[in-house]
Order: structure tokens, then C-alpha cells, then sequence
């Protein structure tokens, strides 16, 4: 897989979506750092391309909330964080309808102990605004 991920991003710097179709294919989803191997992965135009490759792009690790709506701003499918409590706070602020939907739906207690570290993935498809 980062060999796959790392020829699809060389390619998407380069501009050619071809190699980064072929490169991905048969992959749902990429998680990835913001910059790997020394170039941006979030750039709008590389986002693009890995979009257009039928791709999502969840990007580790995030843990401040005006990066995580910047990211989400410029079109990232998930990102995966440490605090779980403000990526929700960003994820679902976007839209007041969806808050109480998606804390309906998806916030449960699920007996964590206070001190546990969690590490989680928040994303937009998975709650209904993306």
C-alpha cells in the first residue's frame, strides 16, 4: 500500500491522473500524513486528483481544530485524531440540524474510563454531512 500511495503521489505532483488511477485501484479509502515523502498530500489539487481516482483521503494525525476544518474545508473525507471530542465539535458544527441527528445516532456511552487514551477517526460520511 505506501508503495502504491507513494507512485499515486508522485504522479498527482507530476499531473498525471492516469498513473494515479492505476496506482490506486482497487483502494476505497488512503490514510495519510499531510506531507509524505517530502511534498504536500493536501493540497486542493492533489486532493482532486485522489477524488477522481475513487479514493477517499483520511488524514492522520489532527489533533487542532482549526486545521481539521481547514482540511475538511478543502475537501479531506476523514480525519483521524487523538481527540475524538473536537474533530465531533468541528465535524458537527458545520450544520445545527445535523448535531442533534448526529449525536442521536452515533454518540453513545460505550463505558471508556476518563483517563483512557482513544484515538478515533472522524468523518463526514460516516455522519451524514458530507
Amino acid at each position: 500500500m505506501a508503495r502504491r500511495f507513494a507512485a499515486a503521489l508522485v504522479a498527482g505532483k507530476a499531473g498525471l491522473s492516469p498513473i494515479v488511477r492505476a496506482s490506486l485501484r482497487g483502494l476505497v479509502a488512503v490514510q495519510v500524513p499531510e506531507r509524505a515523502l517530502g511534498l504536500r498530500v493536501t493540497t486542493q489539487r492533489m486532493l482532486d486528483r485522489l477524488h477522481h481516482a475513487g479514493v477517499e483521503v483520511h488524514v492522520w494525525t489532527v489533533n487542532d481544530p482549526a486545521r481539521m476544518r481547514e482540511l475538511l474545508t478543502l475537501g479531506v473525507d476523514g480525519i483521524v485524531t487523538d481527540r475524538v471530542d473536537l474533530g465531533l465539535e468541528v465535524v458537527v458544527s458545520t450544520d445545527a440540524d445535523a448535531r442533534a441527528t448526529f449525536a442521536a445516532e452515533h454518540l453513545k456511552p460505550i463505558g471508556i474510563p476518563y483517563d483512557t487514551e482513544v484515538v478515533a477517526t472522524v468523518s463526514k460520511a460516516s455522519d451524514g454531512l458530507g
